[in-house]
């Protein structure tokens, strides 16, 4: 009895997970909300300007990419770089409709900066998160719920092919003991 009830609260576990997983990897698979996305993904790097001051130029790249059929305009672009306390900052980009437009931001600071940890845009007064790298590469946002979703699947198959068994073993122990009572 106890195997069987341990049976029930594995499937019930395993198939919550199940769920959830399913859910994340449906929602990694989602194309990116908005007209603005990433093209290309956005990139920093730093050079050194001046040795006596340690300063250093941090460039940052990468492709905005307008999807829909009219001219957006970008209130403020932020890239989140890694070894600044700033975000760097582009204000009012005009993106044409359905095209791609390359952008670089440089700025000069004492740390250097090895890539970009974070790209929002401000369109109509709303910001918003954009994914970066680009969202051509969604496979990469869903390998790790993809594989939790198999994982899970076939434990919770596996778990209620085990309380199947169990059941059928109940039932042929039962059976001997009624048939001789009959």
């Amino acid at each position: 009895m106890k195997k069987r009830v341990l049976q029930d609260v594995k499937i019930g576990v395993f198939a919550l997970c199940f769920v959830f997983a399913a859910v994340l990897t449906v929602l990694a698979f989602l194309p990116e909300g908005g007209d603005v996305t990433v093209a290309e993904k956005f990139h920093a790097s730093s050079v050194p300007v001046s040795l006596a001051d340690q300063t250093e130029q941090i460039l940052a790249s990468g492709t905005l990419r307008n999807g829909s059929d009219r001219v957006v305009t970008v209130e403020r672009l932020e890239l989140d770089v890694k070894g600044l306390e700033q975000p760097l900052v582009l204000q009012n980009i005009a993106l044409p409709p359905r095209a791609d437009l390359p952008l670089t931001l440089s700025v000069v600071s004492t740390g250097s900066a090895d890539r970009v940890t974070s790209v929002r845009v401000t369109v109509d007064g709303k910001t918003r998160e954009l994914r970066n790298p680009a969202v051509t590469d969604a496979f990469a946002y869903a390998a790790l719920p993809l594989a939790l979703t198999i994982l899970f699947a076939a434990l919770t198959a596996h778990a209620a092919i085990v309380r199947v068994y169990l059941r059928q073993k109940t039932d042929v122990a039962d059976s001997p003991a009624k048939s001789a009572a009959g």
